[in-house]
């Protein structure tokens, strides 16, 4: 029988990988195929793969009959248990149930909108027949012409129907969505809805083309003036024009009540050029640090310290030490002290359902990190070490010569690597742990996997020693560095960039989150940025005043972080070209004449020995004293 070509391909690679001794490679290639899927799989996968403008947004057209049943029946029933506490959400209940009866509608599926409708009728149906829209214009509804002849239906249909809330309510209805697999409710409030929240006693003000508007009052029982934040999901073919419906508001506590109340559809007209130049001018701001977390390795436990790595989840940190052992920090269960950088305390106890950003306090937090266990197998100093990508097994290299792969959980030591015939210096692990790379005093890196004791890969052609090593982010490229920086093809072994400028050994070269830039730097005290694509440097920062140890872009490539043997931390701006200015110029820490210049700490004596940001931008430093 003639094979696929995707069949044909998979056995060549299976038949070429049982050559080369990898015996579990055909079954690792059975776990990573999946044959079947079930349709709420299907569902997800669709919409994590659909390219919506909103992050809420859902770009699916029409469920299952099951997806609808079972979601709108748990959605019933959370509601009833929250009545007491959150009335309001009961009021949304009925419009969403006209929402999916005439998505069905829509779809063409007659037989399944009758079926949902007869089922849901004497708990939904009967109780709200008194609001909008009449039901018995909704029971008339059996085909996609009827939407159209009748006008209430359409009306409602094109139009956001707005419900106001307040936070309490919006909160628990958000976790409750995202809680629970129902994207067949979230797609209708997306695209069927306009929340309103109710924070406080101010009014929303907007502003459009300079004019200055106010937020229309709410129904008779929410007559106070209020802030509302206006909730809206993209949305397709819908009308935005506002409408004023005469009928009985959803936002009556009772579906009895014989007053007549005035529900709104409210939009924000925002001009989009505004909108897009007051983003570009936030864009363009200079970036800012003002919350740094220092670990501080006490004197006891530092004696001997050679280097510290922080874990992907900043749930560990290993410090290796030159007793030949590695020691696991526990940072979940800090003991933290929070300072203002005045020296004053701080007030530590925060509304943990708001969203907190960098700018909303100048704090420097410390650390005093929990020592969690002492990992024995090298028989010499370990000069440095880094974690997988799942933070499961942690790579550490020695001066005996040796790499060695521990288990995190059960401090074991699980592989030793042979390769290398002289001390190794650095070790780095690609993205998803593919392979992990090393650097020796014998001028060599090496590139391994994790399955093979041995190299799979050598790179020679450095002149001195290799004392750093990182993987660009698409795992294809490799950096090693002496007194230059050479940039490695993994699949070919050949050297495609070859970086020169610096004058003495380099000791720590980041990649930037695009991947489009390269940072190095070392004993000199210079900080240089590379364009990766030309080779060539777009910018030198000097300020150092001693050794560079440890550099870490920012997560949107904004800011650099350094730090070194003269015990100081500082951030950089990399989004500013090379400044003539600052040539020959010693006060090179003047924001004013450096505009590299973003900010510095002193971290009171020792040796910054590694600074890393989390995705929060929040920069976490270790110093040892």
């Amino acid at each position: 029988m003639k094979r696929a070509r995707s069949e044909h391909i998979q056995a060549l690679v299976l038949g070429y990988l049982k050559k080369r001794n990898y015996t579990d490679s055909e079954a690792s290639f059975k776990l990573d195929f999946k044959f079947e899927e079930s349709s709420r799989e299907m569902t997800s996968r669709l919409s994590e793969n659909a390219d919506g403008s909103s992050t809420n947004h859902v770009g699916i057209s029409v469920f299952a009959i099951d997806e609808y049943f079972s979601t709108f029946e748990d959605f019933i029933k959370f509601s009833h248990q929250s009545l007491e506490k959150h009335p309001k959400l009961h009021d949304i209940v009925y419009p969403m149930f006209c929402h999916i009866y005439l998505d069905l509608v829509m779809a063409g599926r007659k037989g399944d909108a009758t079926n949902f409708f007869n089922h849901f009728e004497d708990r939904v149906v009967k109780p709200h027949c008194a609001q909008y829209p009449p039901i018995q214009d909704l029971a008339q509804i059996i085909q996609s012409s009827d939407i159209d002849s009748c006008h209430q239906i359409k009306e409602f249909r094109q139009k956001k129907f707005s419900v106001n809330v307040p936070q309490a309510t919006s909160s628990i209805l958000m976790r409750y969505l995202h809680a629970s697999p129902c994207l067949a409710l979230l797609k209708v409030i997306n695209l069927r809805f306009c929340l309103g929240v109710i924070e406080d006693e101010n009014v929303l003000e907007l502003f459009t083309n300079g004019t200055k508007k106010t937020a229309a009052k709410s129904a008779p029982d929410l007559i106070h003036p209020a802030k509302r934040k206006i909730v809206e999901a993209k949305s397709n073919g819908i009308k935005n024009e506002p409408i004023t419906l005469t009928a009985p508001s959803l936002l009556s506590p009772s579906a009895t009540s014989a007053s007549t109340e005035t529900a709104q559809f409210v939009t924000t007209d925002i001009d989009l050029k505004t909108l897009r130049q007051s983003i570009q001018k936030v864009s363009d701001l200079k970036p800012s640090v003002d919350n740094i977390c220092l670990h501080r390795i006490q004197k006891s436990c530092s004696t001997g310290l050679t280097h510290a790595t922080f874990s992907n989840t900043f749930q560990w940190l290993s410090t290796g030490m030159e007793d030949s052992t590695v020691r696991l920090w526990n940072m979940s269960h800090d003991e933290t002290q929070v300072g203002k950088m005045d020296g004053s305390r701080e007030d530590t106890s925060r509304d943990v359902s708001k969203v907190y950003l960098g700018c909303d306090s100048s704090t420097l937090h410390r650390n005093s990190p929990n020592p969690k266990g002492v990992l024995r197998a090298h028989s010499d100093t370990v000069s440095c070490s880094c974690f997988t990508h799942d933070d499961k097994y942690l790579v550490t290299g020695s001066e005996d010569a040796t790499v060695r792969l521990w288990d995190v959980a059960a401090r074991k030591n699980k592989v030793v690597y042979h390769g290398h015939m002289y001390p190794v210096w650095c070790v780095a692990t690609s993205n998803y742990s593919f392979y992990f790379a090393t650097g020796s005093l014998d001028r060599t890196a090496k590139l391994w996997s994790f399955e093979r004791t041995h190299p799979i890969r050598t790179f020679a052609g450095h002149q001195c020693d290799v004392e750093s090593v990182a993987f660009h982010g698409n795992s294809t490229y490799v950096a090693t560095a002496d007194k230059s920086v050479r940039l490695w093809d993994i699949n070919s072994g050949k050297t495609v960039r070859l970086l020169l400028g610096h004058w003495a050994p380099v000791l720590a070269i980041a990649f930037s989150p695009d991947g489009k830039f390269l940072a190095s730097a070392g004993e000199d005290g210079r900080i240089r940025i590379w364009d990766i694509a030309s080779g060539n440097l777009i910018k030198e920062i000097r300020g150092h005043e001693g050794s560079v140890y440890t550099l870490d872009f920012s997560p949107d490539g904004s800011m650099l972080a350094s730090g070194g043997a003269d015990s100081c931390l500082r951030v950089w701006n990399t989004r500013t070209s090379q400044a003539p200015a600052t040539r020959g110029n010693t006060d090179v820490n003047d924001p004013k004449v450096n505009p590299d210049y973003v900010g510095r700490w002193h971290c009171g004596g020792g040796i910054v020995h590694s600074a890393k940001f989390e995705a929060t931008n929040l920069l976490h430093c270790v110093v040892g004293d």
